[in-house]
């Protein structure tokens, strides 16, 4: 484990003969479950070095180690014929990988033992989650409908699966079956997500019955500050919250808005980790202010805290359009111009790192954020616009409209 951290911290530096000679290091001192790891490790080093057939190779390596049990091998395979366009092929893979489990594991359920995961933990789920996904952008209803339903067959107790399905359903306007499947979602959390609760309230909102979605919401916290067993993760209650207080700004309930809000932001993780999180909630509240309550001083002071707050590039040029309407509506001239020019420039930015992403003109990543991409198989960037997650959980809804769309606002 050491050779292939070294490995790693080689590959991150762009000095890949060395991170070669680190992973073999790892391939020769591993154990045969250990190896897999080495062999994938291997073929993302060749990747980078643009070695398509030997990437290809030392990942077929890694899946033959443990007699073809090794899921992110499998996985990796799969997304890497996906990121080159050959979706027949990847689909075949995954079907491969997926017999292959659910052969081993119907044979171990045969026996008088029960089942257990592998070693380093049952991670086929998300392969079923990254074929479903493959299935919703490049095949067809039918095709990731018959994928969700393989799933949950062998998964039948996790919700994020049922989630998943029932988000498929709601995409093709198969509303009614689409809430039988937020509620399945719903009650296979069993109070350990907030996640099944606000997609739920999120299709209800779409729909225009925010009535029904506060009720969802209202549930789903009730739920969850009842589960103790466990802790939440990142800002799975923050989301929840933010989500509640725009269903009752869409109501017009705006004291209980200015509340939820300010749960929301008791909920998120605590320094770097939730500023992202910080940063949306506090826009809100300062379009909220503005835009609900007419308190110019107070949307000010939320949008200066939200620009402090922001790890997001993209979001700055909302939150410079929205101070300079604040600015405007207090009669400040001058400071409106202000945040117009630093629109102008943000929006400059932006463009110039769109067609050159090396830009050090860019804001700085924070260290959480520049971790958690380095750990990204190669070709997970050619995926990264249909992965999971593909939209950010802030955009999927939006304040009422009294004011205007973001779009409009920069324009």
């Amino acid at each position: 484990r050491l050779h292939h951290a070294l490995g790693d911290l080689y590959r991150e530096a762009q000095m890949m003969d060395l991170s070669e000679l680190a992973y073999q290091k790892a391939l020769k001192h591993s154990s045969e479950w250990g190896k897999s790891f080495a062999f994938t490790a291997l073929s993302y080093l060749a990747y980078d070095k643009g070695e398509r057939l030997k990437c290809r190779r030392w990942l077929q390596e890694s899946l033959e180690v443990e007699g073809n049990s090794h899921s992110q091998g499998w996985l990796a395979l799969a997304q890497l014929e996906e990121s080159d366009g050959r979706i027949d092929a990847a689909r075949r893979i995954y079907d491969e990988a997926l017999g292959e489990y659910e052969k081993s594991r119907s044979k171990k359920w045969s026996q008088s033992k029960p089942f257990r995961p592998s070693r380093s933990g049952d991670k086929w789920i998300f392969v079923y989650r990254s074929w479903a996904r493959m299935e919703e952008h490049n095949g067809t209803f039918n095709t990731a409908n018959a994928v969700y339903a393989r799933a949950t067959k062998t998964y039948r107790n996790h919700s994020v699966l049922f989630l998943g399905w029932a988000k498929l359903h709601a995409k093709h306007g198969r509303d009614d079956r689409a809430r039988f499947l937020f509620k399945v979602a719903c009650d296979k959390c069993g109070g350990r997500s907030a996640e099944p609760y606000r997609g739920f309230a999120e299709f209800e909102m779409s729909r225009g019955d925010h009535a029904r979605a506060k009720s969802i919401l209202y549930l789903g916290a009730q739920q969850l500050s009842e589960a103790t067993e466990f802790s939440l993760k990142g800002d799975e209650l923050a989301r929840l919250y933010y989500t509640w207080a725009l269903c009752e700004w869409h109501l017009e309930n705006f004291d209980r808005t200015e509340k939820l809000f300010d749960q929301a932001l008791r909920m998120t993780n605590v320094g770097e980790k939730g500023s992202d999180a910080r940063s949306m909630i506090l826009h809100s509240l300062a379009r909220f202010f503005y835009e609900a309550r007419a308190d110019y001083i107070l949307a000010q002071h939320s949008i200066c805290l939200a620009l402090k707050e922001t790890v997001t590039p993209g979001r700055y040029p909302q939150m410079w359009a929205l101070w300079a309407k604040i600015s405007d509506a207090q009669g400040n001239g001058d400071l409106a111009r202000s945040c117009r020019v630093q629109l102008a420039k943000d929006l400059d930015t932006i463009d110039a790192a769109s067609s050159d992403m090396s830009s050090s003109s860019l804001p700085m990543m924070t260290a959480p954020a520049m971790r958690n991409m380095l750990r990204k198989a190669p070709w997970f960037y050619k995926l990264a616009g249909i992965s999971e997650g593909e939209s950010r959980w802030q955009d999927t809804i939006s304040p009422p409209l009294g004011g205007e769309k973001e779009k409009d606002v920069i324009s």
